[in-house]
């Protein structure tokens, strides 16, 4: 009895424990709220690396946090911040991150919703940008998205397996069916179409100059910040020793366009801009500041960069103003929580049982690196050579006119021309005449209707008068015999008196 009652208790110890994991399990979970980077943000947690700062800058940031530093000291300390978040992207990576990207283009005539991110293990990294241009905040632009769509409306997939060769395709145009709404991983939907397939590069070089980096691929941005940049005004760093990160804020001084520090700075932003237009676009970035969280290891945390660009189209100068945010996640089982959320990642997962969170990894970044590309009609070829056939078509009449011209056929073919125009004249005449007729039949019908309503009003009113004469005539003859007969009552009683 006792051995059954301890095996009793040990089987609810057991089960209390079960359920105490699964709900434990469940509560890490975050389930998706529309806002994804907020839900990548809530899963974010300090990275266990050894600190990448340098003892001086680490006592610059102190400095600046403190509020000791001089105005240059804190200009150092925000250069120093800065640069190690984007070291811990490049060359103190650890050879396991996952960026994700929100970024709104665009102005109040029409947006452009970006979604992306970088998965990365080691070499091999997988990169994907999705643009989408939808409707602005003006009252009679609710069109201007479709006419956006052509510049902003792309798709943009790099990725590389670590052998050295770069592969990258820029596609426009809505051939992809590309589709920004979703807010789970990986934040958008397309395809491939055949013709589109991405452009193997041979170098990083090759690949840089199309992709416009500066660094790498994993680089924070493309802009390049130089101390004597920035604003003396709105420089602060704060340090959150709960979570323990710092937060860094500064701006860019863009008063100087014309200096060699401010042209390499926006140089490959701009490049950005004018990648895939037909127009000649002149843009000139007017405004730029920036949020950094750093973590207190010197890795980063998250990237926010708000921007106001001026460009010139046709003489025309269109104001923009992009901003892009930024999450990063460096440990594998936050990544796989991420990207879990694609059920071909899921696919992956129980297909490989037991794998490890970066064998995970390396899987999905090898599933996306393999692209199937997809046969879609092209709708623009075909109105192209339909309206090419128009023409031909045109051209060959004009030909043979000018043939029949030349061999004194023009008279018989204008006199035939003339006979069918008369025919056509003289249908058109008939068709006008038979509408004349049965307009007035139409109207010859109502008038008789007309006629023969008023002779029925006309009839009733007769017989109503003829009625009424008779009722008169009877209550006369009804009077009349009632004199009668009341004289005859007076002559009787006078006779019975006398």
């Amino acid at each position: 009895m006792k051995k059954f009652v301890c095996i009793f208790a040990v089987i609810i110890v057991l089960c209390s424990c079960t359920l105490f994991f699964v709900a434990c399990n469940k509560e890490e979970v975050i389930e998706p709220t529309g806002d994804f980077l907020a839900d990548v943000a809530k899963i974010s947690t300090r990275p266990d690396y050894e600190s990448i700062f340098s003892e001086t800058d680490a006592t610059l940031i102190r400095k600046a946090v403190d509020g000791s530093a001089t105005a240059d000291e804190m200009k150092d300390a925000v250069m120093a911040l800065y640069n190690t978040a984007n070291r811990s992207r490049i060359s103190e990576n650890k050879g396991l991150s996952l960026m994700v990207q929100d970024s709104l283009g665009g102005n109040k005539m029409g947006k452009v919703y970006m979604h992306g991110f970088t998965l990365q293990k080691g070499d091999k990294w997988y990169y994907q940008l999705a643009s989408q241009a939808a409707e602005g905040d003006v009252a009679g632009f609710e069109g201007f998205a479709e006419l956006l769509s052509p510049i902003a409306g792309n798709l943009q997939v790099a990725y590389t397996s670590g052998d050295g060769k770069y592969h990258y395709a820029y596609i426009m145009g809505s051939d992809t069916q590309l589709d920004c709404s979703p807010a789970t991983f990986p934040y958008a939907t397309y395809i491939i179409p055949e013709g589109d397939e991405p452009v193997v590069y041979d170098s990083f070089e090759d690949y840089q100059a199309e992709r416009n980096c500066r660094d790498s691929q994993l680089e924070l941005n493309n802009m390049r910040i130089y101390k004597s940049l920035l604003n003396d005004e709105g420089l602060s760093i704060e340090y959150d020793a709960s979570q323990r990160f710092y937060t860094l804020k500064f701006s860019i001084n863009c008063t100087d366009q014309t200096s060699a520090e401010f042209l390499d700075f926006q140089e490959m932003s701009r490049r950005d801009l004018d990648t895939g237009t037909f127009l000649k676009i002149n843009n000139t970035i007017v405004g730029w500041r920036a949020e950094v969280e750093v973590w207190d290891n010197g890795y980063v945390k998250a990237f926010r960069s708000y921007e106001n660009w001026v460009m010139k189209v046709l003489g025309q100068n269109i104001d923009s103003n992009p901003q892009n945010e930024f999450e990063y996640l460096w440990k594998a089982d936050e990544i796989v929580e991420v990207i879990s959320q694609d059920e071909k990642i899921q696919s992956i997962m129980e297909t490989y049982l037991g794998a490890s969170d970066e064998e995970i990894i390396e899987r999905a970044i090898e599933y996306y690196s393999d692209p199937q590309s997809v046969y879609v009609f092209d709708w623009f070829t075909f109105w192209i050579a339909f309206g090419g056939s128009i023409l031909g078509a045109i051209i060959l009449v004009i030909v043979i006119l000018a043939i029949l011209v030349k061999v004194g056929k023009a008279p018989k073919l204008e006199a035939a021309l003339k006979r069918m125009a008369q025919k056509d004249r003289e249908r058109r005449q008939a068709i006008k005449d038979q509408d004349a007729a049965d307009k007035e039949e139409k109207k010859e019908r109502k008038i008789e209707k007309k006629e023969a309503r008023a002779e029925k009003r006309e009839e009733k009113r007769e017989a109503r008068a003829e009625k009424h004469g008779e009722s008169v005539q009877n209550d006369e003859s009804t009077s009349i015999d009632n004199c009668f007969v009341e004289d005859t009552t007076n002559n009787d009683d006078t006779s019975d008196n006398q």
